[in-house]
């Protein structure tokens, strides 16, 4: 499977310093508040910085589930990033390897922050190739609609 066409973003200025967006973000129950599809998470430890690891909660129309995530990136006030390791049930391995990355970027600039959010495929993996079969071509548009959404929902919580 081809996968380098697998990844949407999208940016916005919101009119907030990088610092507050940042620690909204890296606060990953937070994230439940504003994402199309993330409802929230759990941390496993006290840990926050890269290699933390936390359970996502997802929800897509009738669909949820949960997965185990790991921190890729935390430079506090510039970039946090996570990538998703699979099943929340399985065993979380330090050597895992990434199914899907998110990424927030914070960039100052006049009138507040330009705040990138990404999402990428990073392999192919049995899920994806088994689900319905044309979700992997329609994958990128609904995250770029989900990450439209969600860049809104960010900037109306932090200029209300």
């Amino acid at each position: 499977m081809d996968i380098s066409p697998l990844h949407a973003s999208g940016s916005i200025v919101i009119a907030a310093p990088p610092d507050a967006l940042y620690d909204f973000i890296a606060d990953m129950p937070s994230v439940g508040e504003i994402s199309a599809q993330c409802t929230g998470g759990v941390w496993e430890s006290d840990a926050r910085g890269v290699g933390a690891l936390f359970v996502g909660s997802n929800t897509r129309g009738e669909f949820t589930w949960k997965a185990r995530m790991r921190v890729a990136v935390a430079d506090p006030g510039r970039e946090f990033a996570w990538e998703n390791l699979g099943d929340a049930g399985a065993p979380a391995a330090a050597d895992a390897v990434g199914l899907v990355r998110w990424g927030y970027t914070f960039e100052p600039v006049a009138g507040g922050t330009r705040v990138e959010e990404t999402w990428r495929i990073l392999r192919a993996y049995p899920e994806l190739e088994a689900g319905d079969a044309g979700l992997p071509e329609r994958l990128p548009q609904m995250m770029d609609r989900a990450i439209e959404k969600t860049l809104a929902t960010l900037k109306a919580k932090f200029e209300a």
